[in-house]
């Protein structure tokens, strides 16, 4: 069944033809359908990206045991169910993209399962899947109970010269320096190898509530890993920390501006949009506070903000900010399409309103100049239509698209959830 979205599309981008939007429904309520989000490779020679969505409450191996489908194409069908081994995995909670390790020209998907309590409640999994067949790969676990591996995952890119890319996994609950403090793991996918373990500095900073491969950029021909640290629980704005992907050490750390800004909850790797020829990225703040306050003291709650950072350089080129209090955007950050036709991506920020009366919305900037370009809303309110966001590839003509993941979507039942196809055509 189709549903269309409301769309909004500046005049920047008139020139785009918008396609009807496919809408994609989970099965039953409470799975939160569209709760994670990835491109995936073109298996079926369209010229057009597949895609997986994460379910992580699914219930079909036990409740909240979670599930992954993957789609070809659009308009889509569905190529492959994965499940989660059993109640209370959440498995599909993170997904990740990895580029081809078993030379059949299929890339890869890493799936999290936070929630596997095989080391301990809540200890953890990575899976990562055949992208052809989903044969089981590598299986990796968290340590010990509250770990919560899996959460967040990413490729990095090649670090040891072999020509496949690193994976890395962080579990944000890990007590490596306190409780909550946090710890990401650097992997080689071929024999679970660990390159590198990064741990967050202190108690309650969930060190690896996101993580990102942003490439190179120290200009040492290696790429590197950026971890988020969202500090939810302490009076500290969060942070991002690149590591260097020769040796492991700080290139630089990005603070938020104030306390509990909820700096770094989403990352994004987004490419040389600054033209130094070193990888950018953009951080989102989704509990900023824009401005300074007003005279009776006050300032707008948890507004948002995502700010993009030059990798060469380390200091912000861009910063996008809400006014409205509950906005939340940064909720996530993504690379985006060329939508203004400059030859270089964009950059996409969402905004779930997740405490607001309102569906939640994604924004499109211009890498180049900052510009606002185009606004996509949700229909419903509560639906945090932007909780996930994925830009798809075509080589068929010139045709984008982008995903928007909705996972409190109540059309079809409470929380049955979403996710949005919206297809640009040039």
């Amino acid at each position: 069944m189709l549903r269309p979205c409301s769309v909004l599309v500046l005049a920047s981008l008139a020139a785009a033809a918008q396609s009807p939007v496919e809408v994609r429904f989970g099965d039953s309520p409470q799975e939160y359908f569209g709760s994670a989000l990835s491109s995936f490779s073109d298996t079926d020679g369209d010229g057009r990206e597949d895609f997986a969505v994460g379910v992580p409450c699914d219930g079909q191996r036990g409740p909240l045991s979670g599930s992954v489908k993957v789609y070809r194409g659009w308009p889509s069908c569905e190529r492959l169910n994965l499940l989660g081994s059993g109640a209370g995995d959440l498995f599909g909670s993170a997904l990740a993209r990895i580029p081809d390790l078993d030379c059949d020209g299929v890339d890869e998907l890493l799936v999290g399962a936070p929630g596997n309590s095989l080391k301990g409640r809540g200890s953890g999994e990575a899976i990562l899947f055949s992208g052809a067949d989903a044969r089981i790969l590598l299986r990796l676990w968290g340590e010990a109970a509250g770990d919560e591996f899996g959460a967040a995952l990413c490729a990095v890119g090649d670090l040891n010269g072999d020509g496949l890319s690193e994976i890395a996994v962080a579990a944000p609950g890990a007590r490596a320096n306190g409780r909550d403090s946090g710890r990401v793991r650097v992997y080689d996918p071929l024999d679970a190898r660990i390159l590198y373990t990064f741990s967050g500095d202190a108690r309650g900073e969930r060190f690896g509530t996101s993580l990102a491969g942003p490439g190179d950029m120290d200009g040492d021909g290696l790429p590197e890993i950026a971890v988020g640290a969202a500090c939810p629980r302490l009076d500290r704005p969060g942070y991002a920390r690149i590591f260097s992907g020769a040796d492991a050490s700080v290139l630089y750390t990005f603070g938020g501006r104030r306390t509990w800004e909820l700096f770094g909850s989403s990352l994004a790797a987004v490419g040389d949009v600054d033209g130094d020829g070193r990888g950018d990225l953009l951080v989102g703040a989704p509990a900023s506070r824009p401005g300074e306050a007003t005279a009776d003291g006050a300032m707008g709650h948890a507004c948002g903000a995502a700010t993009l950072f030059s990798g060469g350089s380390g200091t912000p080129v861009f910063l996008f900010e809400s006014q409205e209090s509950e906005d939340r955007l940064g909720t996530q950050v993504a690379a985006g399409p060329d939508l203004d036709g400059d030859g270089i991506g964009d950059l996409l920020v969402s905004a779930s309103q997740r405490l607001r009366p309102r569906a939640g919305y994604v924004d499109a900037y211009s890498s180049r100049s900052g510009a606002h370009l185009a606004t996509w809303t949700g229909l419903d309110a509560g639906d945090q239509f932007g909780a996930s966001i994925a830009t798809l590839r075509s080589s068929a003509g010139s045709g984008i698209a982008i995903l928007v993941g909705a996972p409190t979507d109540g059309f079809r039942g409470s929380g049955v959830g979403s996710v949005a196809l919206i297809e640009i055509q040039r």
